[in-house]
């Protein structure tokens, strides 16, 4: 009866503590919370409205005559361009594209035979439909010409995603004749993509075209071991179009952590911040599923796991603070929500530094 008597007593003391001096001020959360939204706004509209891809070219060597002396032939030059007329399928998370193409080549025929040209093929892709050669003469060359249908897969990077952009890279290669028989031209004249194509998402901000050729090395001793085929690589840049990703998979572990801090200003000996900031952890952690499902499958981190893992280990910090609530007085509460919003600034400053 005594322990019960006690413990009743020490329910009572708690009620009457007064715990004002161990919350966190509102209006400071509210300042911070005011600040911090503003530079992040600021951080993100940089990377949003630049360009800026990770995206690699293919492995391609410059043709220079003194290359080709050191190949020896006399080679043929082929015009070589490319008409993109509609892209059905634009799946840059799963790094997959289906277009619609002209290929076209444009070549003295008493050098080399069309037999010869149709043998090009794109590199990681597959050719869907292909059409017979539609060929004409046209001041004493051949113009040859080929639609094509064809699944291409995308080699691309996503560290800087939801903030990503892309080059999309279709490059061909003709693997049956060697660079003393043809070597190929092009430039950004002979590239076309259809104006009137419209991506989901994604807009068409650049075009670039190289040539040269593909070195293979069978036997890297000795020179002629080494295999040089004609290749040509038609880029198209693509950059992000709206905030759509990025506002639904970082704002929501934003909202998430800022709640969270505003347990701080509650009454400790109310105890109604703990159970929050559990929920908070457990509000992060499920979010994370919904980033996993519209993120591509990488063995890599991009930006919006390093965010990720920033909230999940701020939230965690507010709980440890909860528990300790009725021990740290608000004025330190105070100084701690500072120094997490400053480790926000500072972290996602530093990921997306390469974006600016």
């Amino acid at each position: 009866m005594k322990n019960l008597f006690k413990k009743k007593d020490n329910d009572n003391n708690n009620k009457s503590i007064d715990g004002s001096k161990y919350r966190a001020s509102v209006t400071f959360q509210i300042i911070m919370m005011c600040i911090f939204v503003v530079f992040l706004l600021w951080i993100f509209y940089k990377p949003a409205i630049r360009f800026k891809t990770y995206d690699e070219y293919p492995a391609i060597s410059s043709t220079t005559p003194q290359q080709l002396i050191k190949i020896g032939g006399s080679p043929a030059y082929v015009d070589v361009g490319l008409y993109v007329r509609d892209i059905s399928k634009f799946d840059i998370i799963g790094g997959e594209a289906i277009a619609d193409i002209t290929v076209w080549f444009f070549f003295d025929p008493n050098l080399i035979s069309i037999k010869s040209i149709e043998k090009f093929t794109f590199d990681r892709a597959k050719i869907i439909y292909k059409s017979k050669p539609f060929s004409q003469i046209t001041k004493e060359k051949l113009l040859v010409r080929y639609d094509m249908n064809v699944a291409f897969s995308l080699k691309l990077n996503y560290e800087s995603f939801p903030l990503d952009d892309h080059r999309i890279n279709f490059t061909l290669t003709n693997y049956f004749i060697s660079l003393s028989e043809v070597v190929f031209k092009s430039s950004r004249i002979n590239l076309t993509l259809n104006s009137k194509l419209k991506l989901a998402g994604w807009k068409h901000v650049y075009s670039n075209v190289k040539t040269g050729y593909l070195r293979d090395e069978l036997d890297p001793y000795h020179e002629a071991g080494m295999k040089h085929n004609p290749r040509v690589i038609f880029s198209f840049d693509f950059a992000r179009v709206g905030f759509r990703h990025s506002t639904v998979i970082i704002m929501p572990l934003l909202l998430i952590l800022i709640l969270a801090l505003f347990t701080w200003t509650f009454d400790p000996f109310a105890e109604r911040g703990l159970p929050i900031s559990i929920t908070s952890i457990s509000a992060v952690i499920m979010q994370n599923f919904v980033i996993e499902r519209m993120s591509p499958k990488t063995g890599y981190f991009m930006i919006s796991n390093y965010i990720f893992l920033l909230i999940l280990i701020c939230c965690c910090i507010v709980f440890l603070i909860n528990i300790l609530g009725k021990k740290i007085k608000g004025f330190y509460k105070n100084i701690f929500a500072f120094m997490i919003y400053a480790t926000l600034v500072i972290f996602i400053v530093s990921f997306l530094k390469p974006l600016f």
